[in-house]
């Protein structure tokens, strides 16, 4: 089983997504490390509440850009990303430009770069080779620069099933297989224009979108170049 979901290679040894608890090997073949290190008294402390996320970095960089319920909405899809499940989960990230939208995505998914696709909407819906980046990975995030068109959104969909087996199409090779995202998460000033209307595939699309808001906090400074100087993970 390689690169399985339900697992992740630390530079300490493996995390059992299913138990949240540390092992010492694994059968599984893993063609990545991430490079973080995390004891079983931590993962222990965020599962019962113990842990005192005001003392995070990210916290205090970020809390300020959400009001109370996007903020909660936006933990729950961070939840998410290291899921051994899909959740069948689409994320529209929507702001004001230098709300800090794309710098906020580059900064969670450093540590976990490995599992991470970054592929715009555009390309994966309407390109034919546009999923091949994807085997492999658990997410897919992506600044969205300037207004969407969506089409193809059966596509979209199929990413993030619930248990969906999606072909992708590779140049000059046999089609590969892969199983459905844990979620997908696209940062945006506005909302993409979608051009398919009505029908089941539709429904199925509305069921799976969330619609986040973050702001720049009046009077805050930008940071030049923020994702770079934040650790990869406190």
């Amino acid at each position: 089983d390689v690169n399985p979901f339900k697992k992740l290679k630390l530079r300490c040894g493996f995390l059992d997504l299913d138990s949240l608890t540390m092992e010492k090997s694994a059968e599984e073949y893993f063609t990545y490390t991430l490079p973080v290190c995390v004891e079983q008294g931590e993962i222990d402390d965020i599962v019962s509440g113990r842990y005192d996320i005001t003392g995070n970095t990210v916290y205090k960089l970020f809390r300020g850009h959400f009001d109370d319920d996007n903020w909660n909405y936006i933990i729950d899809v961070f939840g998410t990303w290291l899921s051994p499940h899909s959740f069948k989960l689409i994320v529209f990230l929507i702001g004001e430009p230098d709300a800090g939208k794309s710098t906020l995505l580059r900064i969670l998914t450093k540590p976990i770069a490995p599992l991470v696709a970054w592929k715009s909407l555009t390309t994966m819906t309407n390109y034919v080779f546009g999923l091949e980046d994807l085997l492999g990975k658990k997410i897919v995030v992506y600044a969205e620069r300037g207004s969407v068109a969506l089409r193809n959104i059966d596509r979209i969909n199929a990413l993030v099933g619930e248990s969906d087996i999606v072909e992708v199409p590779r140049k000059f090779k046999p089609p590969a297989y892969m199983s459905s995202l844990t979620s997908m998460v696209f940062s945006m000033n506005d909302p993409p224009i979608i051009q398919e209307y009505g029908g089941e595939t539709f429904r199925a699309f509305i069921k799976r979108l969330s619609i986040v808001s973050m702001f720049k906090p009046e009077g805050e400074p930008i940071i030049k170049n923020l994702a770079d100087t934040v650790p990869p993970l406190e």
